[in-house]
């Protein structure tokens, strides 16, 4: 697991620089936002993919493997109608050159004529993939993690290629389309052979596919879906609206801000919530509240502190960093990283309560809780970006960050307590530890802005030490985990609800 997210965060972050390398701005922003686009039609998955996971999975646990071929089937099938009118609807915005009002800003007069037809071409291909992406979930379901896990870094490593073949080779963004989306189809449907080859029971039968089975799929797959679109707005909105209210040119900078914060800060920030859930799931069918609830605020005082410790490092960092990942790029968008980076740490604090409650089958109200932000925070960027407050990118952040403040610190707290019954101490610990690290970092600064780059690092590493023992953990949970780290017997963790 570890092996392959790192390689995805590796590659992620190679292939920014290699692009700026054999693209220029405009055509590296005009392919970001076809990526983008095609992402947003691979919402067409409609969070199917984790329902089969888990229906795969309680049908393996139960030894009932007779079923797995109608499931599959089903889903298969439920893709392909899910598919159809996106594809329409795709066919008919490429037929009315309706993409050409929305690059009004490009230098290239010529880009909003290319755009429309690469996302025809891209979107074509994301809608023929998003089928296939049955028999990957279908893998993890069957308990088939290594092969699961092996399949994914393969299939990283061949679309990195791709992308690298494709550039020596002179290929430009039309290249790219074809190329990745290609790939992406081949390698989706890679997974079918892998899942027969370990259980020959599970395959495609139209004969058993049944329309009240599907309805039964898509009615569960809804809250899966919410929390997809909660994502791909957030990771992928702010670039499309920057190709809209800036240029093709500043699109990359937008990008790289989105894809530090949400791409590699999110996944690191996401590792040790990652890590419970399998705890979580079964304290939960043992019905030990008051565990769940400990190992809940447990896991939200070190996702967050990692989350703290990275947007630190950045900020830190930034001037430096950015400058020389997007050479021959400057990096002059700082208003945007600011606003992100503040939306990101609002994010981060509830990020692991999102796992603990959909590792308990209690994430409905909260799935809603977050789709509603990710549409909120695009809508307030375009209502800030059409009134022409701030600068052009800041405003794309600032539209999220008020977003976030209004459901991270409205509504989903709320909801935390009546569902985990977590204590608002928790999260104030949180609040109180990023604070004085932050408010160490503001001091530094205003004594010698110089020593910010060297200095800024030790703080933060300095800061996490003391703060973390001191402030971020209660004594109940210091001694836990002191007794932890002791320990060498590999059982669950057991812990009191001694955290606030």
């Amino acid at each position: 697991m570890v092996g392959n997210l790192g390689f995805k965060l590796l590659s992620q972050a190679l292939l920014v620089p290699v692009s700026l390398h054999y693209l220029s701005a405009e055509e590296y922003g005009l392919w970001i936002v076809v990526q983008s686009l095609g992402f947003y039609l691979g919402l067409s998955e409609f969070g199917l993919g984790q329902t089969v996971m888990n229906r795969m999975g309680a049908a393996f646990a139960r030894r009932q493997m007779a079923g797995t071929a109608a499931l599959l089937s089903n889903a298969f099938a439920l893709y392909h109608l899910i598919a159809v009118p996106f594809w329409l609807a795709l066919i008919a915005c490429w037929w009315g050159n309706h993409w050409s009002r929305w690059l009004a800003k490009s230098p290239s007069a010529g880009n909003s004529t290319h755009l429309g037809l690469y996302v025809m071409l891209f979107g074509t291909l994301t809608l023929l993939k998003v089928p296939w992406t049955t028999f990957p979930a279908a893998l993890a379901g069957l308990r088939e993690l290594p092969l699961r896990q092996l399949y994914e870094l393969v299939a990283s490593i061949l679309l990195f290629l791709t992308v690298l073949v494709t550039f020596a080779f002179g290929g430009r963004v039309l290249a790219l389309v074809l190329s990745t989306g290609g790939a992406s189809v081949m390698l989706a449907a890679a997974a079918y052979p892998l899942v027969r080859s370990r259980y020959p029971e599970a395959r495609i039968r139209l004969t058993l596919v049944d329309p009240r089975v599907m309805r039964g799929l898509l009615a569960d797959s809804l809250s899966f879906f919410l929390i997809s679109l909660a994502y791909v707005m957030q990771r992928y909105s702010p670039s499309v609206l920057a190709a809209k209210y800036t240029s093709l040119d500043v699109v990359p900078q937008v990008y790289a801000v989105v894809t530090l914060l949400r791409l590699v800060g999110w996944s690191l920030a996401d590792i040790p919530s990652r890590s419970v859930q399998p705890y979580v799931i079964m304290l939960g069918e043992q019905g030990q509240e008051r565990q769940v609830r400990a190992l809940a605020c447990l896991a939200t005082k070190f996702s967050f502190a990692v989350a703290v410790v990275f947007a630190a490092l950045v900020a830190v960092h930034a001037n430096w960093f950015l400058n020389r990942w997007l050479a021959p790029l400057r990096f002059t968008e700082y208003g945007i990283l600011a606003a992100m980076t503040a939306a990101f740490l609002l994010d981060a604090l509830f990020l692991p309560a999102t796992n603990v409650l959909v590792a308990l089958n209690r994430h409905k109200r909260l799935a809603l809780l977050l789709a509603v932000q990710g549409l909120a925070g695009a809508a307030v960027a375009v209502l800030l970006a059409e009134a022409g407050v701030l600068s052009p990118t800041a405003r794309l952040g600032v539209g999220f960050l008020i977003a976030s403040l209004i459901v991270n610190v409205g509504w989903i707290p709320r909801l935390l307590k009546v569902e985990l019954g977590m204590p608002m101490r928790c999260l104030a610990r949180c609040a109180g530890f990023a604070f004085l690290l932050w408010a160490a970092l503001g001091a530094l600064w205003l004594a010698s802005p110089r020593l910010v780059p060297v200095g800024g690092s030790a703080v933060c590493l300095a800061g996490t030490w003391i703060l973390g023992g001191r402030i971020l953990l209660s004594q109940g949970e210091r001694h836990q985990l002191a007794s932890l780290v002791r320990s060498i017997r590999p059982v669950a963790p057991t812990l009191r609800s001694t955290s606030d």
